[in-house]
Formats: C-alpha cells, sequence, structure tokens
C-alpha cells in the first residue's frame, strides 16, 4: 500500500508503526465480531491512546505528539484497512474535539482537557445535527439559555445521529443563543453525557454498525459556563473551522478500506476457478480490478497532496471538498466492483464485501454531503 508522494523518513516510520499496530490488534474476526454484535472496538482505541497516537496534530505542551494533516491521514488510511469504521471511531472520538479545544478553545480549557483527549478518558460525540437541521445548520432549533442565576446554561431540544453516544464522555453540541441572529447565534458547548435531563434511543441504521447512533432529547441539561467553547454567538467558525482536515481524514479512510476491497477481490480473483480458469483472467473482471487499482492510486496521491497543503497553512476549501467528494465516490465504487467480483459469497454476511457495500454509503453524507461539497467547489468556480 505504497503512498504516492514524498513522505519524510519519520513519516514513512510512523506509517510502518501503523501497520504493524493494525496486524497486532485489528483481527478479521474481531472487526466480524464488532459489526454483527454492534459494538466498537474499545479496546483498540485504547490501545491507540497507549501509543500516545490520539495525540496527533497536538503539540507536546499539552501532552500530543505533534506531526500534522500527513500523519492524521496515514493513521487513518491505514486503521480503516484493517478495520472498517475504526477511523470513525478514532476520528469522531479524539480528533474532533481535540482539534475544537486547540482552534477555539481557552488556554484553561486546553490544559485541562487535551491530556484527558490524548489519553482516551475524554472521548466526544458531535452534536449538531437535528430533525430538521442537517446540511442547512441554520436550521438549528435547539436553545441554550441563561439560567435565572445568570451562571449555567440549560440546553433544550433534540439531536439526531449521536454516533458513539454509548461510549462518550462529553457531546460537542450546537445550539441557539441568539434567536434573533440565526448562523450569528449559535453557540457551542462541551456537555457531559452522563448530565441530568438528556434522554436517548438507539436508531437503527443501515451499515455502520460498530458505532452504534442514537436520538437524543434535552431537558434543561445543565452546562457551566466553562464549557461554552469560543465566543457566545461564535459556533459557526467553530463549526466550520477545521473542515478541511475532517474531509482530507474521511477521504484517507476511504482509501484504506477501498484497498482493502481490491486487496480481497485480486487475492479472490486469482483463486476462484470458473470454466476452467482463475476468473481473475477473464478480461472483464481484469479491467474491474485494473479501475479499481489506477482509481485508488489517483486518490491517494491527492488526498496526501492536500494533507501537505493543509499542513502548510494553505486555503484548501474548494479542494478539500473536491476531494472528499471524489475519493468517498470512488470508495463507492470500489465497493461495489469487489462486491461484484466476489459473487454471491461477498454477499453472505461473513464476508468483508457486504460491510465495505453497507458501510461505504455513509462517507457519502458524513462530514458534508456530495451535493453541499459540490456547492462549495460550484462557488469557488465563480457560480
Amino acid at each position: 500500500m505504497d503512498i504516492v508522494g514524498d513522505l519524510t523518513p519519520q513519516q514513512q516510520r510512523f506509517q510502518s508503526e501503523v501497520k504493524e499496530f493494525t496486524l497486532k490488534h485489528c483481527h478479521a474476526a474481531r472487526v466480524a465480531e464488532c459489526d454483527e454484535n454492534g459494538e466498537p472496538p474499545l479496546e483498540v482505541f485504547r490501545a491507540l491512546a497507549e501509543r500516545g497516537w490520539l495525540g496527533i496534530g497536538t503539540s507536546e505542551e499539552y501532552g500530543g505528539m505533534g506531526g500534522g494533516a500527513v500523519e492524521f491521514c496515514i493513521l487513518l488510511e491505514q486503521l480503516e484497512y484493517s478495520f472498517i469504521q475504526l477511523g470513525s471511531l478514532v476520528s469522531r472520538g479524539a480528533f474532533y474535539l481535540a482539534n475544537v479545544l486547540k482552534h477555539y478553545g481557552t488556554e484553561e480549557q486546553r490544559k485541562e482537557l487535551l491530556p484527558l483527549v490524548i489519553r482516551g478518558d475524554l472521548k466526544a460525540v458531535v452534536g449538531i445535527s437535528e430533525p430538521n437541521a442537517g446540511s442547512d445548520m441554520s436550521g438549528i432549533t435547539s436553545t441554550a439559555t441563561r439560567d435565572n442565576r445568570g451562571g449555567d446554561w440549560l440546553i433544550n431540544g433534540e439531536k439526531m445521529y449521536l454516533t458513539g453516544f454509548d461510549y462518550a464522555d462529553v457531546i460537542v453540541l450546537a445550539a441557539v443563543t441568539d434567536s434573533t441572529a440565526k448562523r450569528a447565534g449559535i453557540s457551542v458547548f462541551l456537555v457531559d453525557t452522563k448530565s441530568p435531563g438528556i434522554t436517548v434511543s438507539r436508531l437503527q441504521t443501515m451499515g455502520a454498525w460498530q458505532n452504534r447512533t442514537f436520538h437524543g432529547a434535552f431537558n434543561d441539561v445543565a452546562v457551566t459556563s466553562s464549557r461554552l467553547i469560543g465566543e457566545e454567538n461564535g459556533g459557526w467558525k467553530v463549526l466550520g473551522g477545521h473542515n478541511e482536515r475532517e474531509r482530507a481524514g474521511i477521504a484517507a479512510r476511504s482509501v484504506g478500506a477501498a484497498q482493502a476491497v481490491l486487496d480481497a477481490a485480486l487475492e479472490h480473483a486469482k483463486s476462484r476457478v470458473q470454466f476452467g480458469k482463475p476468473i481473475g483472467e477473464f478480461q472483464v473482471n481484469a479491467h474491474k480490478l485494473a479501475d479499481m487499482h489506477i482509481e485508488i492510486l489517483v486518490t491517494r496521491a491527492a488526498v496526501y497532496e492536500l494533507a501537505r497543503r493543509i499542513d502548510r497553512g494553505e486555503n484548501c476549501v474548494a479542494d478539500a471538498a473536491a476531494i472528499k467528494v471524489f475519493a468517498t465516490e470512488m470508495y463507492n465504487r470500489v465497493a461495489n466492483e469487489g462486491l461484484q467480483i466476489f459473487g454471491g459469497s461477498g454477499y453472505m454476511r461473513e464476508s468483508d464485501m457486504q460491510r465495505h457495500f453497507r458501510d461505504a454509503r455513509l462517507l457519502l453524507i458524513g462530514g458534508g454531503t456530495s451535493e453541499i461539497q459540490r456547492n462549495i467547489v460550484a462557488r469557488s468556480l465563480g457560480l
């Protein structure tokens, strides 16, 4: 799984270390077990924390390991290659919260909370979407109002798709703090998942079973002012302030997962004999596999060039959107072709192919739908 583009010797060592880690911790039987039982591999999450890898992108001052978007993408690509949805667990549980704190938290919040995130002791769930607010975040209706004492905030409303709520410690929650201002009236809070007044019910999803998702109702949930992230009514900036990194991460996950599909399909095509010869010798299958390889090769190059540009501090908003679309749609095409090459055996529950086919679909939605990404690209073209 060579990465197109130059990696520094340190990044190459890190890539090798992560590969070795996945061989040790991400066994096929465990992947199938987590999928079948609908449980996340928290023991792998803890092992990642023990290695210090949840501290990628966070300075040593707060207990992090440094690094940037390139290291972030290396980790997610390798994890997703071995364990579908593990990259989602790590991104949402640690990196999303870490980025919010690093860029918008106070110094007191960073000193208190970032070490906990890096040690794996503070896992997050994202609370943005609502029954009537998804891609249009300006439609958020959950509210945060001051209590009678003027100190704590009281959260009321609903949140959808609280993925990982059952093991998370805090919710990165967006709520309206000025009902007259729409986008300019949203604030972001860290809400303890064990707070009185929160009621959740599990939602049944088509895929991504390892990461259970929930609907949440909030009734006068108290949050102290110390858990306001960023400025009051400044939540729009907080929510959109790390989109490029998030989309690069999703694209890297897509590359890793697609590579796993290709490798499995290639092995099957070489060993499965029909009509007297391996099915990979039929041109229709050979071309499918060649196209899968080409798409992954090109996408990987684009992902790592994007990561380097992010690390250089360049404006990559439109390019990140474009690469997120291309990578996730590529993974869906590869998953579809991989399942076709496996035929009936790929449709069986014990097969990784059906898991890829189910789980790939979510990446076209999460982190901003393909339609929203195309809107961003269109605007960059002056449309």
